[in-house]
């Protein structure tokens, strides 16, 4: 890799950033259960779909299944630590994720 690129620089910055912090978000546990129990709370789907947006959650990064969690309780400061250290394929896997993935659940994908 080149260094001398302006996006390398930029993501070797937010990588210093990362490690400075302690390393990337480690998802806990309840990340994935706080995923379904908001969407059962906020989200007028039928049955089941909240149950397989779990699953498919489970399938991304810890990351990704914190940010989707922060997101779900509207956690602004949380967010605003966390966004940063997504890689833009991580990005916009969280900015499709239930654009993409509530249709595929309500059709029993």
């Amino acid at each position: 890799m080149r260094l001398n690129s302006g996006r390398s620089l930029a993501l070797l910055a937010v990588a210093g950033l990362c490690l400075a912090a302690g390393g990337p978000a480690r998802a806990a546990p309840e990340d994935v259960t706080t995923i379904v129990e908001r969407c059962e709370a906020t989200m007028n789907v039928p049955p089941g779909v909240c149950a397989c947006l779990g699953e498919k959650a489970s399938a991304l990064t810890e990351l990704q299944q914190r940010v989707l969690a922060a997101m779900l309780l509207d956690d602004q400061p949380l967010l605003a630590t966390l966004r940063p250290q997504m890689s833009i394929p991580e990005a916009t896997g969280v900015a499709t994720f239930f654009v993409t993935q509530t249709p595929a659940c309500a059709m029993g994908r």
